[in-house]
Parts: C-alpha cells; structure tokens; sequence
C-alpha cells in the first residue's frame, strides 16, 4: 500500500510541474517590439555581438548597432549614467506576461546619450527588465552604449527557470560568462504563507472519500537563492465524511525548480476531536509564487499531498489550494 501512495504522490508532482511547463510554453512567443521604430532597431542589430566582444575588440566594433538586454541596477558610473546588468536573453514572452531570463551574461554595462524620458522611466520602476540598443564604446573603463534608445519594459523576470547563452543557443566556455541571480536581492529573509483550499482523500482501504475544506499558514527563513526552510500550521475540517477535522503541523525543505518551489518534510496530524488518534507522515507540497520587495506580495497557488500513518492504518489526502506569499520587512535590492 506505500507504494501505491508513494506512486500517487509522484504522480501528483508530474502533473503540477508538466501542466505549468505545457502551458507556458504553448502560450509562449517571441518579442514583440512595441514600437515601429523598434521593430526596425530590432531588425537591424547585430544580435550576436555581446559585451564580452566588445571588452576584448572596442575599436573593431564600435560602429556595430547592437541590442543587450538585462536588469536595471540601482548604481550607476560617474554618478550619472545608468548601469545594466547583462542577461542573455531568447526573445520569447510567456503566457503570463513574463520572461525567462538566463542567470548568464557579460557583466554590466553603462547607458550614454539615454534621452531623460527614458531616465524618467527607469526611476519609476525598482529593477525593469530593459532592453536597450546603440553602439558600444568602452567608456572611463566600461563598456557602454552610446546613442541609446532604451525600452523599458513592464514584463516580469526571472533567472531561476533556464540557464542558456546568447540569444538562447548553447552555453559556450569561451563567452567567459558570469552567473548570477538579481532576485535575490529582492527577496527579504524571513517571510510567510496564507493559503486556503480544500483536501479530498481518505484511508488505505478509501472505503469512504473524505472531504473538506483547509486552512494553512506558514513562516519561512531564505537559506539561499532556491532553498527555504518553512514551518506551517493548518485547519482542516472532514468531520462531515469521517470526523478527522484536524490541525496540521509541517516542517519543509522547499528548493526552486523550473520555477516551482517544490517543498517536502513532515507532518502531523492533531486530532480535533476527542478519541481520535495522531497521525505522522510526509508532506509533499509544490506551489507557485515568490513575494519581491519591500513587505512585497505575490499571488500563490499549488497544492499539497500528504501520506500520514496511525496504528497500522495509512491515509493520504490531496489538497488543492490559492493564498499569498509575502515579504518580512525590506530587502537589500540589487547592487552592481
């Protein structure tokens, strides 16, 4: 009977992680430039010359229009002109309004000539995805664009799905690329977890399908870029189907994949009801939602499945669930 559960619960994971990874990904398509003007920057850049060229060979290149992509930096050069920390990136969209960012690139880079409503838009946005075109020039020691027509783009960023090179293609050694993940600095420490749903499931005979609304709530510490480690506590009422309203308690490992945070670790099932006995087992819980910024907010939805035991009985309960993730006080923002 635990394999069976034990297949379940993979069965679960498979299903939650390739419906994401289909819908994306059916939903997905290239970049489209925003303007007319755009569209023929776009097409006229020489898309395979990146900052590290540019390091090694500035003379040779300096009459070469080019388009570099990557997260705006709060520090600047000379105290004036803007910085870009460069990310490769493939020209695709998801479905979700968002865009998948390689943690590789060259290094940052400085904007010159940058027209000030452009200036403007950047101080109105905390780290944009930009995408900025002109002609590179090694500047005071930096690498810039000069002539810049900048696109400040509302799209939402993330380095932690794929890692590829240039415009998407294959990593390559001799690039001499840099990894890095700038959201990390937009996530607070410590932070927390509401959710509601509700659980269906029942004993290893399922005689009975027990059902019921749930409640759960957690606070977690950031141990690095990908990993978590949470403690919840939850409410779930099955009392109408077999009087196994219970409180939960968990303790998870929860680690980033393909943009999922996927959590697992114990669980204990506190009877509500008197003459009702404890249960134990494994929680497995993956969910979708990472808060950004200060006291930041982002939606959450996912679901957890729990295999639980009690004198020689097993249980298994499915929970699909929605709520919210957020940020504990302020984070220290991207530096350059």
């Amino acid at each position: 009977m635990a394999v069976r559960l034990l297949c379940c619960s993979l069965a679960c994971a498979i299903t939650l992680w390739s419906s994401r990874v289909a819908a994306e990904a059916m939903s997905s398509g290239a970049y489209a430039a925003s303007t007319a003007d755009e569209a023929r920057l776009l097409a006229d850049a020489d898309r395979a010359v990146q900052p590290g060229d540019v390091r090694a060979h500035p003379e040779a290149l300096a009459s070469v229009h080019v388009v570099w992509t990557g997260i705006s930096l709060a520090a600047t050069v000379d105290g004036r002109d803007p910085v870009i920390e460069h990310h490769y990136y493939d020209f695709v969209v998801e479905g979700d309004h968002s865009v998948w960012l390689s943690p590789l690139g060259e290094g940052s880079f400085c904007l010159l000539d940058v027209p000030a409503s452009s200036r403007a838009e950047l101080a109105g946005h905390r780290h944009p995805f930009v995408i900025a075109y002109g002609s590179p020039i090694v500047h005071n020691g930096n690498v810039c664009l000069r002539d810049v027509t900048l696109v400040v783009t509302d799209l939402r960023w993330s380095t932690l799905v794929l890692e590829y090179g240039p415009n998407g293609g294959e990593v390559r050694d001799d690039r001499h690329s840099v990894s890095h993940h700038p959201e990390t600095g937009l996530f607070s420490r410590f932070g927390y977890r509401v959710a509601a749903g509700y659980a269906i499931g029942g004993t290893d005979s399922f005689d009975r399908v027990r059902h019921g609304p749930h409640l759960e709530a957690e606070l977690r510490v950031r141990l690095g870029t990908r990993n978590q480690l949470a403690i919840g506590a939850g409410l779930a009422d099955l009392s109408d189907a077999a009087r196994l309203d219970h409180a939960s308690i968990d303790v998870l490992f929860r680690h980033e994949v393909i943009g999922i945070g996927v959590a697992a670790g114990p669980v204990i099932y506190v009877p509500l009801t008197p003459g009702e006995p404890t249960w134990i087992g494994l929680r497995y819980a993956p969910f979708l939602g990472n808060a950004r910024g200060d006291w930041g907010v982002s939606f959450l939805t996912g679901g957890t499945f729990d295999v639980v035991h009690t004198d020689g009985q097993w249980a298994a309960f499915l929970t699909f669930a929605v709520g919210i993730d957020g940020n504990l006080g302020h984070v220290g923002g991207i530096e350059e």
